[in-house]
């Protein structure tokens, strides 16, 4: 942003915030303008800010409670449901019955992470929602997933933040919505770009109804997951270790420990080969370019999140220990323990030192993995963790976890639910990334709605040939970069994944 700058007088409107006239944002308003545009206001029946009032009254755990959606559980075309506190369904439909939600409810942050906009998905029947976020419910002539990918990508960022209010905390006026710069395009060009991000919902529920498979399957064996610890517990010297600290040797620990050893289990010491991950020096870090490097921060539950920074090809080849493999599982050793596991698409990565990597030899990584992030090894990694600032763990400890084993084809038939799910997730993302950079590309001109409403009509007419070329030339850099490696390496296993949620979607 410009410290200093001249505005002519003649774009000068009632704001007088300079913000407002940022020449960026000015430059972005006339490319925005320069084809066909129309009002936000044009494209929904209503809108509204989210409840104003003190909710913590209404706060509710009955199994009829409703999702209240906050700013910060709205991540880019997602709701992050588990995050969301819940309230009373008498409350939603009385006191705060003014800002309930329905499916296809279009959602954007006012304050805070400003811009950031998402659907209410299918899957959500009722919901409410906080003070910080705008809803507009749209018309049925409006694609809402269309809206939401344009808010989402770069120039409507940009358009949105420009609205901003305020200085301490800023915010944007829902008077200020209305009058938003959208693109103009073709029933055909909304329904194509709007269902690269209904494809994306539907592979998250997806993903959803595979792990709650596979959950159900490990729940069945009933281990004491949710006992609570006793405030006083005897031990008796045989159980006692080399630690003088009670923590390893409270009694829900020790319960589902026991409870473990009774059934066919191992230890991951006999199931992996332990190794922990490269010290590398800061200098040699790459900021978002280079060889993405694994550090405890950047493993999520359903991917690798975060990979902002990298390694040249010189420190990766000198690091051959240390480079990640093919279903190689990787734990945090800080923190908060998180476990996930690589895929050979998203390769080459190095991991990092505070890092485990467990390479899996008489487990599929998949359902370890799983194992590991579900209480039976949370409770587990936690019981040994030694606290200074945060928890700390080590191989040995880690090694010592106890893994329940099954028979070794339902294992099998677990862990392919579990790379379904991930690969899943991971489409979802690229395809949430695909309608932000179309409608980019088609603001930039490097695509034309042509191009669109070809590949649309194609699709339904049962020809994906022009669509594939479309996803063949994407990449995290945009459309048709030369040099730039594709979002999909194999955009038939996106199909193929497409499908198979779209089947369970159609057996629920």
């Amino acid at each position: 942003m410009d410290k200093f700058f001249r505005t002519n007088s003649s774009i000068l409107v009632e704001r007088l915030d300079p913000n407002f006239y940022q020449p960026s944002l000015v430059e972005n308003d006339k490319l925005i303008k320069s084809k066909g545009w129309v009002e936000l206001q044009s494209l929904y029946e209503a809108s509204g800010i989210g409840n104003t009032s003190a909710v913590e009254r209404y706060y509710s755990e009955a199994a009829d409670s409703i999702p209240y959606i906050s700013g910060k559980v709205i991540k880019s075309f997602n709701i992050d449901l588990d995050e969301c506190q819940r309230i009373s369904l008498d409350s939603h439909k009385n006191e705060l019955t003014k800002s309930a939600l329905k499916p296809t409810d279009v959602l954007v942050i006012r304050k805070g992470d400003m811009g950031n906009a998402c659907v209410v998905p299918s899957e959500v029947n009722e919901a409410n929602c906080s003070s910080e976020v705008i809803y507009l419910k749209m018309k049925a002539s409006s694609d809402p997933y269309y809206l939401v990918s344009y808010l989402n990508c770069d120039q409507g960022q940009k358009a949105f933040k420009r609205l901003g209010r305020g200085t301490i905390i800023p915010g944007v006026s829902l008077l200020d919505v209305p009058r938003l710069p959208i693109p103009k395009v073709s029933e055909f060009v909304q329904k194509y770009i709007g269902d690269k991000v209904r494809q994306a919902e539907q592979l998250r529920a997806w993903a959803k109804l595979l792990r709650t498979s596979v959950d159900a399957h490990l729940n069945s064996l009933n281990l004491p997951i949710n006992e609570p610890p006793a405030l006083l517990n005897r031990v008796s010297a045989q159980t006692m270790e080399d630690r003088l600290d009670p923590r390893p040797y409270r009694t829900h620990y020790l319960c589902l420990v026991r409870e473990i050893e009774k059934l066919p289990h191992d230890s991951i010491s006999t199931l992996v080969e332990l190794a922990s991950g490269c010290p590398v020096s800061s200098n040699d870090f790459l900021e978002n370019s280079g060889i993405p490097l694994v550090r405890i921060r950047n493993i999520g539950f359903d991917d690798f999140i975060g990979l902002d920074t990298g390694v040249s090809q010189d420190v990766y080849q000198d690091a051959t220990k240390y480079q990640a493999k093919d279903k190689m599982i990787v734990v945090g050793m800080d923190g908060i323990f998180r476990s996930q596991f690589f895929i050979s698409d998203e390769l080459p990565m190095l991991v990092n030192q505070r890092v485990a990597m467990l390479s899996p030899q008489n487990i599929r990584g998949e359902l370890l993995t799983h194992w590991l992030n579900r209480p039976e090894g949370q409770m587990q990694l936690n019981q040994w963790a030694v606290k200074t600032t945060v928890e700390h763990t080590s191989l040995s400890d880690i090694g010592r976890v106890l893994i329940p084993r099954l028979d070794k084809s339902l294992e099998n038939k677990l862990a392919d639910y579990l790379l379904n799910a991930r690969l899943a997730y991971r489409y979802a993302k690229f395809l949430t990334q695909v309608a932000k950079t179309l409608v980019e590309a088609l603001i930039e001109g490097q695509l034309t709605e042509q191009q669109l409403i070809q590949a649309q009509q194609a699709l339904e007419d049962g020809d994906n040939s022009f669509d594939q070329a479309i996803l063949s030339k994407l990449s995290a850099e945009g459309y048709a970069i030369e040099g730039a490696t594709p979002l999909f390496s194999d955009v038939d296993e996106l199909y193929s994944l497409l499908e198979e949620a779209a089947q369970a979607e159609a057996e629920e």
